[in-house]
């Protein structure tokens, strides 16, 4: 593919132009302003729904392929390594307590097929890492597929003390700044899935409906100029978009048919800049501050990593500044193999910004 070692580098020029057009934002001077929202100073300023988030699929259901290498999964790290790799946003599945148990376990599909434990080993690991990283945000997407009771989930933020920095906020309200989230210490942000069920029960816990549109899955014949951007459900006040960049299909694991799997020889595939065209098309389709969520299946191996700097006008790590200006000055053209020259490279830039701008 022609632009796919540019890609992440344009979307830093489209989004910083978005930016401009975008309501003012507060600058403050590194020197005199040294605090680092997750992990860069100029994220503080913006408000949560303006920021890009990678959400793993199921986030607990980790492969295991040297004791059950056909267990249906969805990602290749844990929870910990997901957290250490940057991970900021993470979907569980919760399920009622098993006979004589007291706690919500997290499984995938179900609980006959892929038994996660319990849900409070999860959130114990992220408790542990909001309280040794003071300026760190997180989100909590709960699926809720049984309808178990909201006193369950009650008892396992409780449990786990991440209740404590739980961010509580009315639907229509404006979401505050990462900078706000940070310094009066509500760091976590909790959404039901689309299962629903725990609002407005749980006043702590956002309400899907309310909240949240999620584009359809990717169809398993997708095409990479052919993103299906429509809503699972529409209805009432949405502020955040969340993009379904995975594709499912039917498996069979231990002589059982299960619908709803994922692709893990597609994922490698998806995980690419399809995942930034597929972003920037649905947020054309909707009338959207930003993309929020990147929901992905296997988020390692891919470049989710490099997408979402980009979103989020990030420099990818080692790279230098130059990479991301056009080069205007060059005028010979390019050698007839030479799809990696400058006067390309500008190109590429000059199509991405007309197409981002086209966007606003």
């Amino acid at each position: 593919m022609i632009f796919s070692n540019t890609l992440s580098n344009l979307l830093f020029v489209s989004t910083a132009l978005l930016a401009l057009t975008s309501s003012t934002i507060t600058r403050y001077p590194v020197d005199k302003d040294p605090l680092k929202c997750n992990g860069f100073n100029s994220l503080c300023d913006l408000t949560y729904d303006r920021v890009s988030f990678i959400l793993p699929r199921s986030s607990f259901a980790v492969a295991k392929p040297d004791t059950d290498p056909s267990l249906p999964a969805t990602q290749n790290l844990t929870i910990s390594q997901q957290l250490d790799a940057g991970i900021r946003a993470f979907q569980f599945n919760a399920f009622p307590p098993a006979p004589g148990s007291s706690g919500l376990l997290q499984c995938f599909p179900d609980c006959t097929v892929y038994n996660g434990g319990q849900l409070t080993d999860s959130l114990n690991l992220i408790y542990n890492f909001l309280t040794a990283n003071t300026n760190q945000i997180i989100t909590i997407f709960l699926d809720n597929p049984t309808k178990a009771s909201p006193l369950l989930f009650q008892q396992a933020f409780t449990s786990s003390k991440l209740i404590g920095f739980a961010l509580t906020k009315v639907a229509q309200a404006p979401w505050p700044t990462l900078r706000t989230m940070i310094n009066s210490n509500k760091r976590l942000v909790v959404i039901e899935d689309s299962s629903l069920g725990l609002t407005p029960d749980l006043a702590w816990v956002q309400a899907n409906t309310d909240t949240v549109l999620q584009t359809a899955v990717v169809a398993p014949e997708f095409t990479p100029t052919n993103w299906d951007c429509s809503p699972y459900v529409s209805r009432g006040f949405r502020s955040l978009l969340s993009i379904s960049h995975y594709t499912s299909i039917a498996s069979t694991y231990k002589n059982v048919k299960i619908q709803g799997l994922p692709n893990n020889t597609v994922a490698s595939s998806l995980n690419t800049d399809l995942l930034a065209l597929h972003a920037f098309a649905c947020r054309s389709t909707h009338p959207y501050p930003w993309v929020s969520f990147l929901k992905v299946d296997f988020y390692n191996p891919g470049i989710p990593d490099n997408i979402v700097l980009g979103l989020n006008s990030q420099y990818i790590p080692g790279d230098k500044e130059e990479n991301y200006i056009p080069i205007f000055s060059k005028r010979v053209a390019p050698m007839v193999n030479s799809s990696t020259s400058n006067y390309l490279k500008s190109l590429s830039l000059l199509s991405i910004i007309t197409l981002a701008i086209s966007f606003i």
